[in-house]
């Protein structure tokens, strides 16, 4: 059994995106928008821990069910606004900023 621990994070804006996937797909899908796409874009990143790339499992992901995934991207405020009125294509789809909480929209790709 694993052990779950608790971390507050502060609020932070995110670039996001959500898409549908096969447990086989999750890492490479994650490394192309991640590595290549966003830090290899030169997309604003926020400093030390609250900064880290995450990914949150909406539903079930495995070998027979493409469950929906969502990627983080935390940025900085002061910059959101303006990555908000620009949003960036990837792949045919469509990356949002927003803070959690007040939902922006989010396109799901099936």
């Amino acid at each position: 059994m694993y052990e779950v621990a608790v971390r507050d994070m502060p609020t932070r804006s995110l670039l996001s995106l959500i898409q549908r996937v096969h447990q086989d797909e999750v890492v490479l899908a994650g490394q192309e928008l991640f590595i290549h796409r966003l830090r290899g874009g030169g997309v604003p990143r926020i400093e030390e821990i609250a900064g880290a790339p995450f990914m949150i499992y909406h539903g079930e992901v495995s070998a027979d069910s493409d469950g929906p995934v969502e990627w983080c991207w935390p940025v900085p405020d002061d910059q959101a606004a303006e990555i908000k009125d620009r949003p960036r294509d990837v792949g045919g789809r469509r990356l949002w900023c927003g803070q959690p909480g007040r939902r922006a929209p989010r396109k799901v790709v099936r």
